[in-house]
């Protein structure tokens, strides 16, 4: 999966954290761009886990060759 859709995903959740004003008055949306990407790494780094534990449990449930 592309890192776009990882950011753009990111993007979304703080553009819409940001216009139901979940943040204080005097926080600007390009004060937002440091959470955003942690919301990008995050996501990013979940679906990895993800990738690798379903690569593990394949390998664990073949059967082993003698």
């Amino acid at each position: 999966m592309e890192d776009k859709i990882f950011k753009a995903d990111a993007k979304q959740i703080v553009d819409m954290a940001f216009n139901n004003k979940i943040f204080k008055d005097e926080v600007t949306r390009d004060d937002m761009n440091a959470f955003e990407d942690l919301i990008t790494f995050l996501l990013q780094s979940r679906y990895e886990s993800y990738l690798r534990v379903q690569a593990l449990m394949s390998r664990i449930s073949k059967p082993v060759e003698q």
